[in-house]
This record gives C-alpha cells, sequence and structure tokens, in this order.
C-alpha cells in the first residue's frame, strides 16, 4: 500500500499525472484500506486532476475525501477536503461557494487551533477576493496568512504569499509594490533552496515589467524562468512560461514569434492533459489572429476557447471567450453580433459578482457603441466601465478608460474635453510607468490636433509616441507612428517624405504579419501615386 502511494507521489511531483492516477487507483483496489490511507489516496487524486485541470474529476475526488472524513468524524480531514474544493469553484469561476467552502474550512481550522491551515485556507481566500476584483479584502486575507505563515515559520507558505501579495499589487498596476514583494518571495526561496519557486517568481517579475511596458527585460527574465523549468524537467512550467512569452511577443507587435510560442505552450498543455491552460492558451491565439487580421482563424480559436470553458465549468472563462468573439465581431463591422457577444459577457460578470469584469464588458461596449458612431451611448458605457475600475482601485484600467472616453468625446467634436481625458489618461500612465499606454495616448493627441489643422503640435505629439514605442522595442507602434506622419506629409503634397514613411510602415507590417495595418498603408501609398485625397489618422482604442 505504501509502496503505491509513494510511487503515485513521485509520479505526480513530475507531474506525470496519468501514471499517478493509475498506482492510486490500484492501491484503492486492496483490501482493507484504512481511512488514513483512502483519505489520503482521494485526496492525492484529487490534486492529480486539479493540476491538470479536470475540474469535475477533482471535485468528486475531493468529494469522496470529505464524505471519507465526515464519516468518521475527522474534522481535520473535513476541513483539508473543503478547502481544497474551494480550490476548484475559485477556477470554475464560482467565487461565492470558493468563499463559503474555504470559510467553513477557516472555522474548523480555527476551532482545531491549526495554525498552520489557518494560514493556507486565508491565503486561499485573499486568492478568490483577489479574482473577485475585491482587492482590499484579498490584500487583508494575504497579511493574515503571512502572519499565520510566520508563527509557525513556514518559509515556503511566506513566499507563497509574498508572491500573491505581488500579484495583487500588480493587477493594481501598483509595478513598485508588486515587485517588492516579488524580491521578497525570491529571497524566501532563495533561503529555503526552492529551484521551483525561483523560477516561477523570476517568470512573475518578468511580467511586471511587461505590464509596465519594459518588454526587453521582461522577456529576459521570462526567458530566465524558461530555462529554469526545463533544467527542472517541470513540463507545466515550460508550456505557462512559452505562453507569457507569446503574451510578451504579442505585445511587441512580434506576432509571428508569438504564434510560435502559443503553439509550443498549447503543445505542451495538451501533452499533459491540462484543459484549462490549453483553453487559455487558444484563446489568446484567438486574440492575436484578431489583430493579425484572420478574423477566421480568430474566431476558430475563441469559438473553441468557449467551448472548453463550458465543458470545464469556467464561468470566469466563458464570460472572457464572449468578449473576445465579440471584439472580433466588432472590427468586422457586425456590430449586433458584437453586442450580443458583450452583453453575454456582462451577464456572466455579474453572474459571478467579477467587478473588474462587470467594468471591462461595460468598457467594450462603450467601444462599438464607438464604432457604430452613437457617442452619447458609448460615454454612458465607457464611463459605467471607468466607475466600475475606480470602485475595485484598477488603476491600469482606468487610464485605458480615460483614453477611449477621450476619443469618444473626440468624435463628438468635443475637443476640449477629448483633451482634459487623453491627459488624465496620461497623468495616470506616466506615474506608473506605463510606457506603452503613453505611446498610445500621445498617439491619439497628434491625432486630434492633426484634425484641428494643428500640424506642428500634432508632429510634436506623434514624435513623443514614436520615442515611447521605440524605448520599448514596439516596432507596431512606431510604424504606425510613420504613417500618421505621412500622412501628414501627403497632406502638403510632400510626395517623398510620405513615401518613404508609408514603405518604411509597411515592411514592418508584413514582417510582423499585421496584415489590417499593412493593407491600410497600401491604401495611402497608392493615393500618393495617385495623388488622390488623403484619408484620415488612426486613433489608439485601449
Amino acid at each position: 500500500m505504501s509502496e503505491l502511494i509513494e510511487k503515485g507521489k513521485e509520479h505526480l511531483s513530475k507531474h506525470e499525472w496519468d501514471e499517478a492516477l493509475e498506482a492510486f487507483r490500484a492501491a484503492l483496489r486492496l483490501p482493507d484500506v484504512r481511512y488514513e490511507e483512502r483519505f489520503d489516496l482521494y485526496n492525492q487524486m484529487g490534486i492529480a486532476h486539479h493540476m491538470r485541470g479536470k475540474w469535475d474529476e477533482a471535485l468528486d475526488s475531493w468529494k469522496r475525501a470529505l464524505d471519507s472524513a465526515v464519516e468518521v468524524g475527522d474534522e481535520t480531514g473535513r476541513a483539508t477536503a473543503l478547502g481544497n474544493m474551494g480550490l476548484v469553484y475559485h477556477d470554475q469561476g464560482e467565487w461565492d461557494r470558493a468563499v463559503e467552502a474555504h470559510e467553513t474550512s477557516l472555522r474548523i481550522s480555527q476551532k482545531l487551533g491549526n495554525e498552520h491551515e489557518i494560514a493556507v485556507r486565508c491565503s486561499a481566500l485573499g486568492s478568490v477576493y483577489h479574482e473577485k476584483g475585491e482587492w482590499g479584502k484579498a490584500t487583508e486575507f494575504f497579511q493574515r496568512a503571512l502572519e499565520g505563515f510566520d508563527k509557525v515559520e513556514d518559509e515556503h507558505g511566506m513566499a507563497q504569499v509574498y508572491n500573491n501579495l505581488g500579484l495583487a499589487h500588480r493587477s493594481k498596476g501598483e509595478w513598485k509594490t508588486a515587485m517588492d514583494y516579488y524580491e521578497k518571495a525570491l529571497k524566501g526561496y532563495e533561503k529555503i533552496g526552492n529551484e521551483q519557486g525561483i523560477t516561477e517568481t523570476c517568470g512573475n517579475l518578468g511580467m511586471v515589467f511587461y505590464g509596465r511596458g519594459e518588454w526587453q527585460e521582461a522577456y529576459r527574465l521570462v526567458e530566465r524562468a524558461l530555462k529554469g523549468h526545463a533544467r527542472l524537467r517541470n513540463a507545466h512550467g515550460i508550456a505557462t512560461t512559452q505562453h507569457n512569452l507569446g503574451v510578451i511577443c504579442e505585445g511587441r507587435g512580434e506576432w509571428n514569434k508569438a504564434i510560435e510560442f502559443y503553439k509550443k505552450a498549447l503543445k505542451g498543455y495538451e501533452n499533459l492533459g491540462d484543459e484549462h491552460g490549453a483553453v487559455q492558451t487558444r484563446g489568446n491565439l484567438g486574440i492575436l489572429y484578431h489583430s493579425a487580421g484572420d478574423w477566421d482563424k480568430a474566431i476558430t480559436y475563441m469559438e473553441e476557447a468557449l467551448e472548453g470553458s463550458e465543458k470545464l465549468g469556467d464561468e470566469h472563462g466563458k464570460a472572457k471567450a464572449y468578449s473576445n468573439l465579440g471584439m472580433v465581431h466588432c472590427d468586422r463591422g457586425d456590430c449586433e453580433k458584437a453586442i450580443e457577444f458583450f452583453e453575454a459577457a456582462l451577464r456572466g460578470h455579474e453572474r459571478i459578482g467579477d467587478e473588474p469584469g462587470i467594468a471591462r464588458a461595460c468598457n467594450n461596449l462603450g467601444v462599438v457603441y464607438q464604432v457604430r458612431g452613437e457617442w452619447d451611448k458609448s460615454i454612458e458605457f465607457l464611463q459605467r466601465g471607468l466607475e466600475g475600475f475606480e470602485k475595485v482601485g484598477d488603476v491600469p484600467e482606468m487610464a485605458r478608460a480615460y483614453n477611449n472616453l477621450g476619443i469618444a468625446h473626440q468624435e463628438k467634436g468635443e475637443s476640449h474635453k477629448a483633451v482634459e481625458l487623453y491627459e488624465k489618461s496620461l497623468k495616470i500612465k506616466t506615474e506608473i510607468g506605463d510606457i506603452r499606454g503613453t505611446a498610445m495616448t500621445y498617439l491619439n493627441l497628434g491625432r486630434l490636433h492633426h484634425q484641428e489643422g494643428k500640424r506642428g503640435r500634432a508632429i510634436d505629439f506623434y514624435r513623443k509616441a514614436r520615442l515611447a514605442f521605440e524605448k520599448i522595442g514596439d516596432e507596431r507602434g512606431a510604424a504606425t507612428i510613420k504613417v500618421n506622419v505621412g500622412i501628414l506629409h501627403k497632406e502638403r503634397a510632400e510626395k517623398d517624405q510620405a513615401g518613404e514613411l508609408f514603405r518604411e510602415a509597411l515592411q514592418v507590417f508584413e514582417e510582423i504579419g499585421d496584415m489590417p495595418n499593412a493593407e491600410w498603408t497600401r491604401v495611402h501609398l497608392k493615393e500618393l501615386d495617385k495623388g488622390g485625397a488623403a484619408d484620415r489618422s488612426t486613433d489608439a482604442t485601449d
């Protein structure tokens, strides 16, 4: 019996889930299995299923563990099983059920005086409240967990909580505080020699730099994490890090490279049987193909992500997939279909109490009403989105909302109000170190002054945008600026300057696979050759 259990745990540590489950099931089939062994086996089976994203199977295993604990009156086992079930509810987006399970587990652990389990449950509750956008509560529970782990001298637990606090502050755009916590986590893992923790924290630090728009440093750290996972032979870590490298390359406009990383990650998740990881990567591939203008591929991947989320019972994932599908239909000009998907996303986020998700859905509805030219309705939804982001303290999203509101007021002809909103967006982005975000708002300010005929002011803002894009290595962003400046030269019949800028930009768009912007640039080149009228410059919706 013990040999089979240890064999299963060894396979589990290597992410060899089928082999682990086979060993655990073989142990359960043995005669005269004692309660402690049976509970441990169900618990380990739940861990195996949960790690590979098979949440229904994980829940079934942990319910069996719970029934076994209740049957013999084992309150410690009951607390453990309920806490684990809370993890599944969390993953499925059933956050109220997750809170209920974790709180029940916490009360039992407090009654038993089990300080370690109290800390574990506080950490789990912090993670749920973080997902719900209730960041004050999340931080409160993380701090309680930190104190608990410190009290029982659990260095590993403390490092994990520092990582969670880093994630919470990263979500709020508080990059410096996030980095401080990740550095503490890194020191903790180094102190106890936990290579896995060190590697994961390097990856997390990389994503902070990604959030700040410092993509070269982000890539360096996440690539270091990839090498660490490869050295540890952690197949799951490799897939997750490849996914994150795809995110960074996508942000830099290196779309072919991003697709390569996403497909590697997808293959890794599929080989491991991690359905949740595969769903997330399919969703990202859909977003990337959308950006590249390959809408049929985008919809295929997004629909696969939606089906996967439905299969997993992931309410949050379903709502995200609806939003992504809405974006594609919006860009295809099918605004009615887009509104249908965005409203489905809004209902999904409302159903699970996801405040940040509700705000994002309102923001998306505001954008689609912009496309329809319904400026008042657009402003109404964008304002609701802004208020939602303010409520949860999501600073980066507040900056994006101000930017999008600026576009709506600009298109409505209210230039003074648009400038005021752009400046609010710019102030926040500058304060939090969002270089790419500042570049996008400079682009919009340049476009506004361009429309008003203030050529000198437009060029000044376009120059600031170009310098910011170049600083972070965003070739696509810099190429977009070249097209906008080229339009200014075209309007003055300065064909040589305009043509040179258009051709330089076109080469970049073609190299990275950005077909919509490549086609937009070709139109300007054709008009330049024919001496036709100038087309409008492009805005930068966040």
